[in-house]
This record gives structure tokens, sequence and C-alpha cells, in this order.
């Protein structure tokens, strides 16, 4: 009878009989169905199912599961999580912290038991109810093309695929299997509760789009199974500007690169936001037009700007990064001079001194004669400099900025500047300015690092001796002014 999923399962989910198979399961028919079939094919199969807390009769569903398990003799996995609570800390809607938390639970549990896949029971009337949910919330190409057979990478693994074998089977077909079969599946009573977008689709919109075609599911699916086609080869190319825009990422942030992320087309665009969304927020599903539309706008708004989107997430534009991360999320500074104490004293020219844990400063006298004096006009590395040692002696003070500090910019000879209105202007970012290194004479700012020296302390051809400072990382390679 279900022959053709044994075909789906080599075919488009690309499973072998050697490999051990993960199957998510709760205690409704699909899932029975699902374990059954499996086993029956010759798969190694282990049953894993997590308890949202949110229904007293799930710890009898899950009993029957792990019986039915026995039964059939394959391994048990369960897990737990406070749903509610998971959602109330994260922003997140009940269904969306289940779905997450599941899923999470699911693929650890996978990598853990070495399986080489995730298989989940959803069927083709949860394929058209899902078609329905994006085109009432208005959804494009990656809404309408429903769920895959076959997802990798996917929110929740870059190793891992996420299969559905039963994605082309009626449920009228699977109820009227375990009948046959004499198992009594366990029914969700919160089926029935049209407060959820999703059953109201089911009890009440299809019965009545069913009015004006009996076969609108079949239509409704096979709508879905085109676009899907359609889609495919543009997340191909999708996958490859990701790879080349995404320069830095960490624990619940993302960092695109912006000049390039501008380049590219709206479509583009849109998709790689809605490629972030999805790695940041595993499972999220409400990511409509408007959202992705506020990360279009801030992507071509200033530097600073800064936008939330939905579920915790913002995007904000710093220099030449377009970052996407999670309120809770921490942006890396760590490779930033950045001062630990307000106040360091340069005592000597030859010093050598830690200003953080991961940067130092060292300076020297040099003479000065043509092929010196060739690097200073073409130096390739804002993180040195070159003063005159005649307009300044030493000690120098390396120090964060101060209230009311001014500095005079190479090349402006009868004029001062704020030195906030300098970092501003020169895009430095806001969370780098109160402890950037400042080298300091006296009261005068001589050297912003990464950015500019003083224009009155500047090496001249006449000069006669040379201050060479240096900025760099304990390692002791010369750095390069990026913000990551």
């Amino acid at each position: 009878m279900f022959a053709f999923v044994n075909e789906i399962l080599e075919k488009r989910c690309n499973l072998s009989r050697s490999e051990r198979i993960l199957v998510g399961v709760s205690g409704g028919a699909d899932s029975m169905c699902l374990m059954k079939l499996m086993k029956d094919f010759g798969y190694s199969i282990i049953v894993a199912y997590f308890h949202h807390q949110l229904r007293t009769e799930a710890d009898l569903e899950a009993k029957g599961v792990e019986s039915l398990g026995a039964r059939l003799d394959v391994p048990f996995l369960f897990g737990t999580g406070d749903t509610r609570a998971y959602a109330s800390q994260k922003s997140l809607t009940i269904e969306e912290a289940g779905r997450e938390l599941r899923y999470r639970f699911l693929f650890s549990q996978a990598k853990d038991h070495q399986a080489q896949a995730v298989a989940v029971a959803h069927t083709a009337d949860d394929q058209v109810e899902t078609f329905l949910m994006h085109l009432l919330r208005g959804s494009g190409l990656s809404g309408l093309k429903g769920m895959q057979y076959y997802t990798l990478p996917n929110p929740w693994s870059e190793e891992i695929p996420l299969i559905r074998p039963l994605l082309s089977t009626w449920k009228e077909d699977i109820l009227r299997y375990i009948q046959e079969l004499g198992w009594n599946a366990f029914f969700d009573q919160s089926n029935l509760n049209t407060h959820y977008a999703r059953n109201r689709i089911r009890q009440e919109l299809l019965p009545y789009l069913e009015t004006f075609n009996p076969q609108i599911k079949r239509a409704l699916w096979q709508t879905a199974d085109l676009l899907a086609a359609d889609s495919t080869d543009l997340e191909e190319h999708c996958e490859d500007e990701w790879r080349a825009c995404l320069l830095k990422h960490g624990e619940g942030y993302l960092g695109l690169d912006l000049a390039r992320m501008r380049s590219l087309s709206l479509s583009l665009q849109r998709r790689l936001f809605r490629r972030g969304m999805a790695q940041l927020r595993p499972g999220l599903k409400d990511v409509d037009y408007a959202t992705i539309q506020r990360a279009i706008a801030c992507l071509n708004g200033k530097n600073e700007s800064q936008y939330d989107l939905v579920a915790g997430v913002r995007i904000k534009i710093e220099v030449d990064l377009c970052w996407m991360l999670v309120w809770e999320a921490d942006l890396p500074n760590n490779q930033w001079p950045q001062l630990l104490n307000d106040e360091i004293i340069m005592i000597n020219p030859s010093d050598c001194i830690d200003i953080s844990e991961n940067w130092k400063i060292s300076s020297e006298i040099i003479e000065n004669d043509e092929a010196i004096f060739e690097q200073v006009l073409h130096n390739p590395n804002p993180y040195q400099a070159w003063l005159d040692e005649k307009s300044i002696n030493f000690p120098l003070v390396i120090r964060s900025r101060k209230p009311g500090d001014r500095f005079q910019p190479l090349g402006m000879a009868d004029r001062t500047v704020k030195a906030s209105d300098f970092m501003i202007n020169n895009k430095l970012p806001s969370r780098g300015r109160a402890r950037w290194p400042l080298i300091c004479y006296g009261d005068d700012i001589i050297w912003i690092p990464g950015y500019q020296i003083a224009h009155r302390y500047r090496a001249q051809p006449e000069s006669e001796r040379l201050v060479h400072i240096r900025l760099f990382a304990r390692d002791g390679e010369d750095q390069r002014l990026d913000f990551d």
C-alpha cells in the first residue's frame, strides 16, 4: 500500500538501509504509521518523544509510544521541557516555543546517537494547511513551497537532514492503515481548539473551499510541489551568496558583508534575511513581509541604524557589517583595541606595554631618511604611526576619551574638531568609542590608532628623527581595522 514511501525514502530523502534514523514521534496515527513503515522497510530506527508539559494526557501518550517501540523492537528516547516558560523567556508564541524545543531535542539526540537523519511524520494534509497558513499571512515563494521531503542545512543542523517521508501521503489513507493493523492511535484534544490558526484552517476554511472544488486539497498540494521545484534553483543561488556574505558568526549573532548585501537583488536580500532569521531563531514561523521590509530599510539606512525585527531579533548597521542578532547576544569586540584601565603611562621611547588582554603598544626612535619617509607617506597599516620626535617628549599617556577632548586631524592646520565628532564621522562603532585608546602628549591627542595622527605632530621630510609607534595584537602581528 505504501511502497511509494520507500521510494521517497531512497530517492527524495537520500537514505540507505545501512543508516540509523531518529524518528520524532507523537502518539498520533501519522507517527505510528511512520514507525511501522520504516521498520518494515528495513531501516534502523530510534524513536524519540518530547513532552511539552502542556497536556496532562501526554504522560499516557508517551507511555503508549514507548510500548509501541518495544513491540517493534526499537529504542525509545524521552525528553521534556517547560514550553510556557521558554515561550515567555524568548518572547515566542506557545506554538513556536514548542516547535523549537522539540526540534532542538530531536537533533541533539540524533547527534548523540550518531543518527544520519531526523524523520518526522508530516503528511500531505499538513502540507496543504501550511500552504494556506502562509498564503493567508502573506508569503513569497519560500513560504508557498511548503515543507520539503529533505532539508539540509536546516535551522537545527548543518550536518543532519530533516526528512518528511509521508509528505505526499493523505491522512485518510494513514488512518485506514492503522485501523487495519488494529492499533489505537492517541488523539490530541488541542487539535479541536480553533483558537489555533492551523486548526481553524482544517475545520472551517478547507471544508468551505471544498464547496468550490472538491479536490481543493490535492490542487493546493500540487501547487506547493510546483513552487518547491522553482524555489530549489533560487535557494542554491541563495546558499552561495550566504556563504559569501557571512563574515562573522557566533552565539546569537551573524555579521553580513554590508557592501555585498547592498549589491544584491531585492529578492536575494529578502531570502538572506530569512536565512539569517532561521539560523538565529530555529523553527520561527512568524517572519512576515513587514518584518523583512524593516530589515531591508535598515540595510539601506545610515551607519549605526538599528531596527527590531521579530521574536527578539534585531538588525544593526555598523561600519562595513550588517549585524543580525538576538537581544541577549553580545557582539564581539575582542579584536578591537580597548583599554582595560582609564590611563596608562608610556615612560620611555623603547617601552612595550600591555593595554588590554589582547593588545600591546610599542614605540622606538628611528633616524629619518628617504626610505623611511617613503613608508610614512605610504603607510599600509593604520595601527602604526610616525611622529616628529622634536614635537613630543616622553612620557606619553595612553587613555580613553574624556568630555571636551578635541583633535587636530592630519591636514587640518588651522582648526580642531571634537574627538567624539571625529569618531562618529569616521564610523567608529559607538560600542567601541568609550574605551578606544588615544595616544596623548600632555592634553593633546597626537594619534587615534586605526585612523589618523594629529597634524601638529606629523613627520616631515626635514624631521631628523621619528617616533615610530605600533599597536598590535599580543601575537605580534600587525593589525588592520577590522570590526568583528
